[in-house]
């Protein structure tokens, strides 16, 4: 099931977390700020995962 989310996040062109932790420090976030956009990025990604699974 969770190889099932990361592929389609890499599919999406949605799995770039490194690149987009390198954007948001660029910005000047926190690490733990950036760990915690991730999470939540990482999250919502999942459920519209999850939608699109179970209405597919």
């Amino acid at each position: 099931m969770l190889e099932d989310v990361q592929y389609w996040m890499e599919q999406n062109g949605v799995g770039r977390f490194a690149s987009v932790q390198r954007c948001l420090a660029a910005q000047g976030a926190a690490p733990e700020q950036t760990r915690f956009i991730l999470i939540e990025y990482r999250r919502i990604l999942t459920v519209v995962y999850l939608q699109n699974v179970t209405t597919s």
